[in-house]
């Protein structure tokens, strides 16, 4: 039995996985009505590929789901002529991947996403469906057992164990599947004011530099960044979007991008409360991390959301391993505030850098968390070379992390982590 029924609940209040985009997402998404008009906005007026912009884990992709849900929402209740189909999944690009198949993976996705929505395409100039219905046969019988021999596929080689891949002899090539898929596109979008599919390239920051990023979208540039009826939304942190966005190989593609800041405090108390409505399978079940709790480590961990919910996870965890839960609330904000102080404690003693780069740390969370290569001279350091050894320990003992930025390294690349504030929060305690 799981622990959140024990607790009241049909399942954690605390996850981490991004708002849904469905009638639950759009409920749950609290405080970001100015960020999802600004998307919106862009989406449904603009040739160019919207970019968001923002920290780890504030809740971009959230923004994203709940925006597609609901400009889907506007064509199936009949308002306005334009029509938007959200991809179910979002896509990553990677320096491992093969382009072609990064490519291959998303057309079948925008082929099955037409397929699932044929019937609301009706509301766009396609008039005949013998395309569609083509595209449905070939994939529905395209799908071939392979039992862990290689098989050659339009989608790329499988191999390995048993698993499922696209049959190339079911009728179409490799060329000629997104030669239909874009014909549909184009038939169904051949503007942006009939609407289109919306496509997300998330985490970008996890390229780690910016001139990475900026090689494979321009490999991708004329391609299925180009497919007609495909919007893309780009997302990313640390400054990387903004640095690809402005680039003068960008000009004319990629909107500017929409700033996501932390979720103001007034809203905490809110959007918790909706989180524990929506999962509670108990009127009267107290949560194991309160309002007052759930504040308490959004601000020590700098107004990460994502973490927030992590560490408010892993205390309910710990409470159900120690029989610790009792239908208290205060009781529980005590018991929240000595756990996250032992957890604050032990990851700072499991932290062994210099006395440098602890002054360096220190000075970084006195500035707020981010800084640049470029500041070098606000650390005490000559230039950055000299700067950098002591920002690589931190690296290595997970306290910051960082993104080269190689046109401009004024740019504010060095971040404080999660792991980072909770040592920030330790090293004050002791202090005190």
């Amino acid at each position: 039995m799981s622990i959140w029924t024990d607790f009241g609940f049909r399942a954690s209040p605390y996850t981490t996985k991004p708002i849904p985009g469905n009638e639950t997402g759009e409920s749950l998404l609290v405080g970001r009505e100015s960020e999802l008009r600004k998307l919106k906005n862009r989406i449904t007026s603009s040739e160019l590929h919207p970019t968001i912009e923002g920290d780890n884990g504030v809740g971009k992709t959230s923004i994203v789901s709940v925006a597609a849900f609901q400009l889907k929402k506007m064509a199936m209740e009949g308002n306005g002529s334009q029509v938007f189909l959200p991809l179910e999944e979002s896509f990553q690009l990677s320096t491992t991947e093969n382009l072609e198949a990064f490519e291959n993976k998303v057309y079948y996705a925008v082929a099955q996403t037409l397929i699932d929505n044929r019937d609301l395409l009706q509301n766009t100039t396609i008039k005949e469906f013998g395309k569609i219905n083509s595209l449905k046969r070939w994939l529905n019988s395209g799908i071939i057992n392979s039992g862990g021999l290689g098989v050659n596929t339009p989608f790329g080689g499988a191999s390995g164990s048993k698993g499922s891949s696209i049959n190339s002899s079911a009728g179409y090539s490799e060329s000629g599947f997104k030669k239909a898929v874009n014909e549909i596109l184009f038939e169904a979008f051949p503007a942006r004011e009939a609407g289109g599919v919306i496509c997300v390239i998330d985490n970008l920051e996890l390229m780690q530099t910016s001139g990475a990023v900026r090689r494979l979208l321009e490999e991708l540039r004329d391609g299925v960044l180009s497919a007609p009826g495909l919007i893309w939304i780009l997302c990313g942190a640390r400054g990387i979007v903004r640095t690809v966005a402005s680039s003068w190989r960008a000009e004319g593609r990629y909107a500017d991008p929409i700033e996501i800041s932390p979720i103001e405090d007034d809203v905490i108390e809110e959007m918790l409360s909706r989180r524990i409505d929506e999962f509670q399978a108990v009127d009267t079940a107290i949560p194991p991390v309160g309002v007052t709790s759930f504040r308490y480590i959004y601000d020590i961990l700098h107004n990460n959301l994502r973490n927030a919910f992590k560490y408010s996870e892993d205390f309910s965890v710990w409470l159900a391993d120690e029989g610790l839960y009792e239908n208290d609330s205060n009781a529980l904000d005590s018991r929240f505030a000595t756990w996250i102080q032992e957890r604050a404690k032990v990851s700072r003693e499991e932290t062994q850098i210099g006395n440098r780069a602890w002054s360096v740390f220190n000075t970084l969370a006195e500035r707020g968390g981010k800084a640049s290569p470029g500041d070098y001279s606000d650390y005490g350091f000559e230039s950055s070379q000299a700067m950098r050894p002591h920002i690589k320990n931190l690296e290595e003992a997970q306290l910051v992390s960082s993104t080269s930025d190689e046109n401009d390294k004024r740019r504010r690349t060095i971040v404080i982590t999660a792991r980072g504030w909770l040592v920030h929060f330790s090293n004050n305690a002791q202090e005190d």
